[in-house]
């Protein structure tokens, strides 16, 4: 089980509690006002296993995080959670794009990266504490909405449009 700290657009703090380990995400009801909201679960990490030379590696091609291509520039994404935003001096945005938009906020955008236990990768964009617009193939993404991107999918994040691509 898993407890997540939530805060309501109404100003309750809660906490939620969820039943599956695995969980990416999640909609919770708040017990103030009865709001709907979808809420990020954060992924443990596995424990690193200690190697020996009797322990067999997996061997094969696993599936890479991809990347984001921003006007002919690829920005590398890291499993876990990557924070998107225009690059600034004081952007705490862990990928900062180099664009001249003033709409596009310093963290606008979180890139959520899960390993799947067969290797595979699913990516998730949401909305990362920003007021500005954001659409996921020119479609609006609220406030509190999660969806899983796919190569080819385009982003557009206020002026700026990005273009998800698995590597």
């Amino acid at each position: 089980m898993k407890k997540v700290s939530v805060k309501c657009n109404c100003g309750q703090q809660f906490v939620a509690t969820f039943k599956d380990d695995n969980a990416a995400a999640g909609t919770v009801i708040c017990p103030a006002c009865g709001s709907r909201l979808k809420v990020i679960v954060p992924q443990s990490k596995p424990p690193t296993p200690s190697v020996s030379s009797e322990t067999k590696l997996p061997t094969g091609t696993f599936d890479q995080p991809g990347v984001l291509v921003c006007k002919g520039r690829q920005y590398p994404l890291s499993v876990g959670d990557n924070i998107v935003g225009r690059m600034a001096p004081n952007s705490m945005a862990h990928i900062q794009l180099e664009v001249a938009d003033p709409y596009m906020s310093r963290s606008h955008l979180l890139v959520r990266v899960v390993r799947n236990g067969d290797g595979s990768i699913t990516t998730f964009v949401s909305n990362y504490k920003n007021m500005n617009a954001t659409l996921v193939n020119q479609r609006p993404l609220g406030k509190v909405d999660e969806v899983v991107v796919k190569d080819g999918d385009v982003i557009q994040l206020a002026n700026t449009v990005v273009m998800f691509k698995n590597s």
